[in-house]
């Protein structure tokens, strides 16, 4: 089973215990645009493309507050 594709935003990134400030070289790091996160423009399927743990990290934050949403 395939999962929905979520929009990441800045809020995740806290949730999964990071910090934007240690976000921003990582997305440079990637040829991300910190401007896409704050716009919307990032999705659960972006990160994970990166293959990454940190981005994962993130993926999961994202997936539990739209699971605990739907409860």
């Amino acid at each position: 089973m395939s999962e929905k594709s979520l929009v990441i935003k800045p809020h995740h990134i806290h949730l999964a215990g990071l910090c934007i400030s240690g976000a921003r070289p990582w997305f440079a790091h990637h040829n991300l645009e910190m401007v896409d996160l704050r716009r919307g423009r990032i999705t659960t399927e972006t990160l994970a493309a990166t293959g990454d743990a940190l981005a994962q990290r993130v993926i999961d934050a994202a997936r539990k507050e739209a699971e605990d949403g739907e409860q």
